[in-house]
């Protein structure tokens, strides 16, 4: 299957799980705002709908989509949420509180935090959504998940994926730059992700469809390759990068969770925006984090593959192991009210014993020649990682997204405890490489100078 045949499909994978792509139509094209009627009609969503928009994106397009759909005989109840927008439990009350509830289908005109929030909303009404996407910013339109903050926590939740998503070129190609570098800081996760996923398969038995991995593989040269152009708006270019970005949550849909495009590097971002209310820092576009913590999850994967296995003392780092508990102290002063919840998802991947982590490190050391391959397989050098986002005009350091030397570097220390995912980050603790060796892994990736 061609991965546009992917749409709207449901099939028996070759992994042994039942797959459906409920995003049944991508389009991406110039003037595609004029289709909106008609794309709604090929998937019988009829009659009245919720429009969701913010104070930037209803001028952007939103008004426009609204008077389109008027025109062509529906019923539009329009949401405008005012800026600042934040994708929290708090704001989707707020969304389901304003919208009508008995209208037959919504539609979010923007792109991350209006995704977010109309897919959840839509899907607790159970009701279907279509997304309008206002620039090529993130890979979460298609993904059947919603990333909200739920009590301080950033958490993925399950969603239903939009039935299409539409995206107008000449809307996408005047975006605010930032918001086309950030699409790229998020799809460039995809060697990190890719990885940390097939670790999580060998060393923790997490299901892995190779599905997925391949449509991921295949999608690399649409924005890999056109860096340079991106930063000059190419509309080809930032036409790839959306397809790219809406291919890149399809295979999260398949897969049924995030994993395959969200790793360690996402943790990171993940934190960096939890810490930011806490150290008063204004927070930063998800994809631009994205990057930079990709970089520096590379160059840990760049000392995985120098590691010698033969040379891992596995009693000396049994001696070492830090018993659950004597984190509780730690994220109470890292993470603030949060560390509880932190606490817990901490708790279900942890060794719970000596004994149980000295069984995970000969399970590493066994397996180390499968693991390197797995890695050797979809790795990217830092190198190649931050050149392309520089070609882009994108961040790659923490500087430039207005954080610390300091602050990036505790970030590292704890991402790996904000959710029970495993990821490079808990191997790098595992063998002793984070934290002992941090400091200069971070000069080694450039991330901080």
């Amino acid at each position: 299957m061609t991965r546009t045949e992917l749409l709207g499909k449901h099939f028996t994978c070759i992994c042994g799980r039942e797959h459906e792509v409920p995003t049944r139509a991508i389009v991406i094209a110039k003037d595609a705002i004029e289709r909106v009627a008609e794309i709604c009609q090929r998937y019988e969503l009829t009659d009245s709908c919720n429009l969701i928009a913010d104070e930037v994106t209803y001028e952007v397009c939103g008004r426009a989509v609204e008077n389109h759909l008027r025109a062509n005989g529906y019923r539009v109840h329009s949401v405008v949420l005012q800026l600042p927008v934040k994708a929290d439990d708090a704001t989707c009350a707020q969304l389901l509180s304003h919208a009508n509830c008995n209208l037959n289908f919504w539609i979010a005109v923007g792109s991350g935090t209006i995704n977010d929030l109309t897919k959840y909303a839509s899907t607790q009404l159970t009701q279907r959504y279509v997304a309008v996407a206002t620039a090529p910013s993130m890979n979460g339109y298609t993904s059947a998940i919603a990333a909200l903050t739920v009590c301080g926590l950033k958490k993925t939740l399950p969603a239903n994926p939009p039935i299409a998503v539409i995206a107008d070129l000449n809307v996408l190609c005047n975006a605010p730059y930032e918001l086309i570098a950030a699409g790229l800081g998020d799809v460039m996760s995809k060697p990190v992700s890719n990885a940390d996923w097939q670790l999580a398969h060998i060393i923790r038995g997490e299901h892995l469809c190779t599905v997925s991995l391949k449509l991921l593989h295949e999608l690399e040269p649409l924005y890999f390759n056109n860096a340079t152009a991106l930063a000059q708006r190419a509309p080809e270019a930032i036409a790839n990068l959306m397809e790219a970005l809406c291919y890149s949550g399809i295979s999260m849909t398949i897969a049924g969770s995030s994993s395959p495009a969200s790793g360690g590097e996402h943790l990171i971002g993940h934190t960096l925006d939890m810490r930011a209310p806490i150290v008063g820092r204004a927070l930063n576009l998800h994809g631009a984090q994205v990057g930079v913590a990709t970089i520096f999850c590379a160059t840990l994967y760049e000392r995985l593959l120098q590691l010698d296995v033969a040379q891992v003392d596995v009693e000396r780092l049994v001696q070492r192991y830090v018993p659950l508990d004597e984190w509780m102290p730690k994220l109470r002063t890292f993470f603030g009210h949060t560390a509880r919840v932190v606490f817990d998802e901490l708790a279900v991947k942890y060794p719970k014993s000596p004994s149980e982590y000295r069984d995970e490190l000969m399970r590493i050391v066994s397996k180390w020649d499968e693991i390197r391959h797995a890695i050797a397989s979809v790795y990217r050098t830092p190198y190649e990682i931050r050149e392309a986002l520089k070609r882009a005009c994108a961040p790659t350091t923490a500087a430039e997204l207005g954080i610390s030397n300091e602050e990036f570097r505790e970030t590292v220390l704890y991402a790996h405890t904000m959710r029970r995912r495993y990821t490079v980050l808990d191997v790098a603790y595992e063998l002793g490489i984070l934290p002992d060796e941090l400091d200069d892994l971070l000069m080694r990736s450039g991330v901080i100078v």
